[in-house]
């Protein structure tokens, strides 16, 4: 299982497998080994096939959440495991996932197999969250559901301690704002924690919706609030836990949120603005031309809107992908492969116009079809230099 299984990883995220998908994909990887070996034994007589079976599970979730930890929020790879917990869960399940879901999160965060219920370990002790019996096609099981962070503060389920995790200090900080308390009573809180803490915020920021649905209403997710600028508290540096806190420690810029898992951001470029992640190599304004009038060229021969096109600079595992929740309806087409063929483009446009207008598999699979389909119709217009290379073959 291992031999390949990093690359197996990013071929599923290539398929637009995300979140619990993702994570299910990872364990079909498993069974897949398993079943070539069917029935497993242990050497030593120790694990039966079935226990066997399970841990191989829990090692490719373990594998998975390594691999989303490092693109998603590489920052907290270091941090205290409740605090890591808390982001991936939130990035993969929102507030609520099942027990089996939650035991392989955990144990990928803990890192060790042999605790008596690693949920309640790093879920259920540390005031994170709650578990709770329901019913499913008349079965009795149990959810684990996380706690936001007012209700923990009014639950008195965080610690302040000394040895208190980061996630701990941010909701404690999230929880004086709240309540409606002095910005500098909340910046405290977060010193504490000092640059970790900062971190945290970052990741939640980009992984957090800005609205929930409660009750069948939308509402402003109080979670992930507007963007804050409070460098005016600190212009002369204030000293707080012993830490002289500069201006721009604590400042969080009003710009737009950056698209998460890629971290892109707006950057102009000659005549064009595109979005790129941080640290990587930026385009020429002509190559950039370029790619845009090949992309363009090939929505418009589907029939599609051509001004739904972005160009984005990103790691090239990253064709395209729909720029959710900040460009919506928009698709980032990455320039960094814009030397792959027109016919590679004509596939990916395809398949990212296709799961733009259909979000279940079937219909996006057989729209995609089509849309390849009334594309290559207009392969000439497309790509002219394709005919002519056929015919110096055949000459």
């Amino acid at each position: 299982m291992e031999k390949n299984f990093e690359n197996r990883l990013v071929e599923l995220e290539e398929y637009g497998l995300f979140g619990p998908d993702f994570l299910m994909g990872a364990q079909a990887e498993a069974l897949k080994a398993a079943s070539n070996y069917w029935p497993l034994k242990d050497p030593q007589g120790k694990m039966t096939s079935e226990e066997i079976l399970e841990f191989i599970m829990d090692q490719a979730v373990g594998y998975a959440i390594n691999y989303l930890t490092r693109k998603v929020a590489p920052q907290i790879v270091g941090m205290d495991a409740p605090t890591k917990f808390y982001v991936l869960f939130r990035h993969l399940f929102g507030d609520l996932a099942s027990y089996d879901d939650t035991r392989r999160i955990a144990l990928a965060c803990l890192g060790a197999s042999g605790i008596a219920d690693p949920v309640v370990e790093i879920g259920v002790s540390t005031g994170l969250g709650k578990m709770t019996p329901t019913q499913i096609s008349g079965e009795s099981t149990k959810v684990f559901q996380l706690l936001n962070p007012w209700q923990r503060m009014r639950q008195s389920k965080i610690s302040r301690d000394e040895d208190a995790t980061v996630i701990d200090w941010v909701h404690t900080a999230v929880s004086l704002l709240e309540d409606g308390k002095d910005v500098m009573e909340a910046a405290e809180a977060i010193s504490h924690a000092g640059k970790n803490a900062c971190e945290v915020i970052r990741a939640l920021y980009q992984i957090l919706p800005d609205r929930v649905t409660q009750e069948k209403t939308s509402k402003v997710n109080r979670e992930s609030p507007k963007p804050i600028d409070i460098s005016d508290t600190y212009k002369a540096g204030v000293t707080i836990a012993g830490s002289v806190i500069s201006s721009s420690k604590y400042v969080v810029y009003s710009e737009k949120k950056p698209i998460a898992a890629l971290n892109l951001h707006p950057i102009k470029i000659g005549a064009f603005t595109i979005l790129a992640s941080p640290g990587l190599t930026l385009p020429s304004e002509e190559k950039i031309k370029k790619f845009l009038a090949l992309l363009r060229k090939i929505v418009e021969s589907i029939g599609g809107n051509p001004d739904t096109v972005k160009v984005m600079v990103t790691d090239v595992t990253t064709e395209a992908r729909e720029l959710l929740p900040s460009y919506p309806n928009q698709i980032g087409f990455n320039v960094n492969l814009s030397d792959r063929s027109p016919i590679f483009w004509l596939i990916i446009v395809a398949r990212e116009f296709a799961a733009l207008k259909y979000k279940r598999h079937f219909p996006h699979v057989k729209a995609m079809t089509l849309y390849i389909e009334k594309a290559l119709y207009n392969l000439r217009k497309i790509d002219p230099d394709f005919f002519k290379a056929i015919q110096k073959q055949n000459d």
